[in-house]
């Protein structure tokens, strides 16, 4: 079992809807598991490898298992520890994406962010919008040092060989 510490200092606001040009955010909860895994579903092989180091995620996702990771994620927003939004429209009627913040096991890295969006959006070009947001939003209001954006601002192959943080190691 890995234990997770705040990610945030007690004081920050962690916000749990955030309205941008063109796009909400607002944490996932398990409210959310018809609609996500529904975005998930309609972008399977778009979304297969988009978390390099997850496997084979989402082939053989079922809404039961959808269900239990919305449970952990709304769990660790609650305590802190990560946070996890889906992506709406702005009328939030459309799923368009989801975004995660975690902490990062590797040393100097304080933060890892991670987006995905459904192969409709990217197919638009919402991908690169959603990411060009982030990257201003975490540097501008965010208390991260370092964070960084795996499989984006560092491919897969570089954030792997990445030294591990000893001072998580259990």
């Amino acid at each position: 079992m890995v234990l997770r510490v705040r990610l945030v200092p007690e004081g920050f606001d962690v916000p749990e809807m955030v309205e941008a040009d063109g796009f909400t955010l607002r944490k996932l909860t398990v409210r959310d598991v018809v609609a996500d895994f529904t975005a998930i579903m309609s972008s399977v092989d778009h979304l297969a490898g988009i978390f390099g180091h997850h496997g084979s995620w989402p082939h053989g996702l079922t809404l039961e298992h959808n269900l239990a990771d919305l449970g952990w994620h709304e769990t660790e927003f609650a305590n802190r520890t990560s946070f996890c939004w889906v992506v709406w429209d702005p009328a939030c009627t459309t799923y368009r994406g989801c975004s995660y913040i975690y902490p990062s096991q590797k040393a100097g890295v304080d933060a890892e962010v991670y987006l995905w969006t459904t192969a409709a959006e990217h197919a638009q070009g919402f991908d690169g919008e959603l990411y060009a947001f982030f990257q201003r939003w975490i540097k501008t209001s965010w208390p991260f040092r370092n964070p960084i954006y795996p499989g984006r601002s560092i491919s897969w192959p570089e954030y792997r060989a990445m030294a591990d943080d000893t001072r998580h190691a259990l």
